[in-house]
């Protein structure tokens, strides 16, 4: 298994299913510190879009449009990781 692809993987599940979860409590994480370009591309674009009043809908939408502009699902990044329970309190944002 290759560990920091299947964290960055898992990582992007979580992002999608709690974007204003993540930025507020994983905001800390540093572009540089994503390995996967389209991922760390996201990321940027995602930290910059939601804010503390962003509602969830809206949040959702700026991954949503995020993961269109970054080509993501099209190149072939993006696929369901091997990792267990995703939650934002899971493993991958400790690590």
């Amino acid at each position: 298994m290759n560990q920091p692809r299947e964290y960055e993987n898992k990582f992007l599940e979580i992002l999608q299913e709690y974007p204003k979860y993540c930025v507020i409590k994983l905001g800390y994480l540093a572009p540089e510190d994503i390995k996967d370009e389209l991922i760390r591309d996201l990321w940027v674009r995602v930290t910059n879009g939601i804010g503390k009043d962003i509602s969830d809908y809206d949040a959702s939408n700026v991954v949503s449009q995020g993961i269109i502009d970054t080509g993501i699902i099209e190149k072939g990044h993006y696929y369901k990781s091997q990792l267990s329970d995703v939650t934002p309190e899971s493993v991958v944002g400790k690590i």
